[in-house]
């Protein structure tokens, strides 16, 4: 995060290797993660930039340990960050990681389905989830660090940039205020994951903790993909930077003419509410995707900002395939005006019940471990 509109400026990196002297090479591009249409594209704003740093032909042999920044080729550096490397065991990639932007829940205790969120993503197919913690009630992290030590999530602390606030409650009036400051600081994780996975994992996906990619005709995701794009999986060749589900409202009030299962407890969120929307979002409007990471470079919570190979393609997952259910209390702020058009014509859909004997019982065998539920 910067604090100016940062083009076309000399910067340079300290690139520390193994070596006796450092090596000092001028940053090669300055990617603005954001669009300036969007707001906030001012001098004195932070903003969202990703750095390249080149590392010279002669040493394209080694990794750095870590590299500075310096505004001048002769400064001291007052920085320092160590690079990060992480390669695969055995060689070969994991197919699915999900990055989760930084949680700020301050005292809204959601651990119930929060757990119930997680054993739905590894039924379809997640490998690991990754989750940013800004704040996060305790009950909430004791989830977290359970499902840490099984190895399927990973948490990591998360404080807002410079001069922005970072005390709890005065963390979260500001982002509520400061609407597109906030979304420009979610960029930050949602790009931290992919550099730190892209050797690990094939594809990552961005989700919020009240939606998931459902498999409609597929059974898993690993079956979209194969679907969508059947050379992606193996590591062949194949033409699109991400595959990109498109946004369907499960909202709490069309949830009225609804009967549950007797296996499944009626605290249990996801698995109980079956009606939703007929009517998608608009093409393309709050999609959540599949990103190739071998091919996109800067993200967005819904698409690519940039790809490797000249632009990025992402093209709609056909909802027969697969879509993105949201469920929410009502539409986004956006769509408050047309949100008619979602609760006049709905419809049962219980694509999730295939998976629900395996999220219930999962489900309960956390809240026991965890001495959350007696039952």
């Amino acid at each position: 995060m910067v604090d100016r509109i940062w083009f076309n400026v000399k910067v340079y990196c300290v690139l520390w290797f193994n070596i006796d002297l450092p090596v000092v090479v001028r940053v090669s591009g300055f990617k603005y993660m954001w669009y300036k249409t969007w707001g906030n594209y001012k001098d004195g704003l932070l903003q969202p930039y990703m750095l390249e740093c080149p590392i010279p032909t002669e040493y394209n042999h080694l990794v750095p340990l870590s590299m500075s920044l310096i505004e001048q080729p002769c400064y001291q550096p007052t920085n320092n960050l160590r690079v990060i490397n992480k390669q695969p065991v055995n060689g070969k990639k994991n197919d699915f990681v999900v990055c989760v932007k930084g949680l700020l829940y301050g005292n809204n205790d959601q651990s119930v389905r929060l757990i119930e969120w997680l054993e739905v993503l590894f039924q379809l197919g997640a490998n690991k989830v990754v989750i940013y913690d800004l704040n996060i009630p305790y009950n909430m992290t004791r989830v977290l660090n359970y499902y840490q030590k099984r190895g399927q999530v990973q948490v990591i602390p998360l404080t807002l940039p410079g001069y922005l606030p970072n005390l709890a409650s005065i963390m979260s009036q500001y982002l509520k205020r400061k609407y597109t400051t906030k979304r420009q600081n979610e960029v930050i994780p949602y790009n931290d994951c992919l550099y730190n996975n892209m050797n690990l994992y094939k594809f990552v996906v961005l989700l919020d903790t009240d939606e998931f990619i459902m498999p409609r005709k597929a059974k898993s995701w690993k079956d979209v993909i194969s679907l969508v794009a059947p050379k992606a999986l193996s590591g062949q060749e194949h033409t699109k930077s991400s595959y990109c589900a498109r946004n369907i409202y499960f909202l709490d009030s069309m949830q009225k003419k609804q009967t549950t299962s007797k296996y499944i407890p009626k605290f249990m969120y996801f698995t109980n509410n079956l009606y939703r929307a007929v009517n998608y979002t608009k093409p393309g409007a709050y999609v959540k995707c599949y990103h190739d990471t071998e091919r996109v470079l800067t993200l967005h919570n819904h698409y690519p900002f940039s790809c490797l190979r000249d632009h990025c393609s992402n093209p709609s997952i056909p909802t027969t395939i697969a879509h993105l259910q949201h469920y929410r209390s009502g539409c986004v702020n956006e769509l408050k005006k047309q949100c008619h058009i979602f609760l006049n014509k709905t419809r049962v859909d219980d694509g999730i019940t295939r998976f629900s004997k395996a999220i219930v019982h999962n489900s309960l065998r956390t809240l026991r471990h965890l001495g959350m539920f007696m039952g």
